[in-house]
């Protein structure tokens, strides 16, 4: 009866493993002007490039899926053309467990460079996302608000209310990072690790099944 349990409670320890889960997640992105979205690790070592858009703000918003491993962050690269108003909102939605993330002043950090222009390869944006601390959002303004919401209607992200524009220290031009880019970073990972609790509760339940079965041999 042992020899039977085994590969299925491999099986199942597998599947608990950090790694081995991966969530899907749908998102909406709009950034006044551009931006660069990225999902990796705490440290920022690794980053996989997920979507770029540098189209009219107006014309982004449209949903987009990737998937994100225990313990992923988002990171979002973001600037503009040096207008009046720079900011950018988003939603993620997690389809594995229906949870839903929304820009915002708490769930969200912030860095940025002073000179050298956007991002030109993901290279620039993981440099970044590696150096120094990382800081809180500065600012922050509801979806509808002036001038986007005389642009577009309903607001900067359409049907995304529940959001905010953020930017890390002002929406009205010029910010700090006005010659160079900011990233943004979610707070906690997208995709929670196990807590040591979790593991404990299915090591428990895994020794119950085993004394079951030895039991029954």
């Amino acid at each position: 009866m042992m020899k039977k349990l085994i590969p299925a409670l491999l099986f199942i320890l597998a599947l608990a493993a950090p790694g081995a889960r991966a969530d899907t997640i749908s998102a909406q992105v709009v950034a006044d002007d551009a931006f660069w979205l990225f999902v990796g690790d705490e440290s920022g070592s690794v980053m996989n490039p997920i979507k770029f858009d540098d189209a009219d703000w107006k014309l982004q918003g449209s949903p987009f899926t990737f998937t994100a491993n225990a313990g992923d962050y988002i990171y979002v690269a973001a600037w503009d053309n040096k207008q009046s108003h720079q900011g950018w909102i988003g939603v993620f939605t997690n389809l594995t467990t229906g949870s839903a993330l929304y820009t915002n002043t708490t769930d969200w950090e912030a860095k940025w460079t002073t000179s050298g222009g956007k991002p030109l390869a993901d290279v620039d944006v993981k440099t970044l996302a590696q150096a120094g601390a990382w800081s809180g959002i500065g600012v922050s303004a509801a979806n509808n608000s002036p001038p986007w919401n005389g642009a577009r209607p309903g607001g900067m992200l359409p049907g995304a209310d529940a959001a905010s524009i953020i930017w890390h220290d002002t929406l009205v031009y010029p910010s700090a990072s006005a010659n160079g880019f900011a990233l943004y970073r979610t707070a906690a990972p997208i995709v929670p690790v196990p807590e040591p609790g979790t593991w404990l509760m299915l090591l428990s339940g895994l020794a119950l099944l085993g004394v079951s079965a030895r039991r029954r041999a």
